[in-house]
């Protein structure tokens, strides 16, 4: 799993969920640095924390969903809305998840991500 975030302690929480769930994760903070790893290595499931008030995001699923092997897009936001979460469904993006999610919630996102794209190779 490819995790995309601009805050240090934001992807140290991501690490010790993955590492106490044994998933195998590479932290990231650009989206460009992201690009090129997504294009040079294959993750089935990238995580995307942003802003819907940028148009970054937007940028983002488009280069993601590029290609053939389009990784589930799963974006992180302190700020959710109906109109957020249809946008990025609508740009392929596979789920929105609140930035303070429980735990139980991360793993539900990302577990479902994961089957959803091993089931649809």
């Amino acid at each position: 799993m490819l995790m995309l975030s601009p805050d240090t302690r934001y992807l140290e929480a991501w690490r010790k969920i993955s590492a106490k769930l044994s998933w195998d994760l590479e932290c990231v903070g650009t989206l460009d640095r992201a690009l090129v790893i997504q294009k040079t290595r294959s993750f089935p499931v990238v995580i995307y924390d942003c802003s819907p008030e940028t148009e970054e995001w937007q940028q983002a699923l488009t280069e993601f969903c590029e290609g053939n092997d389009i990784p589930c897009v799963v974006l992180t936001s302190a700020v959710i809305d109906d109109g957020f979460r249809d946008e990025v469904i609508r740009l392929r993006g596979y789920d929105v998840l609140r930035r303070n999610a429980d735990e139980d919630e991360v793993v539900r996102a990302v577990h479902s991500a994961w089957l959803w794209k091993h089931h649809h190779v």
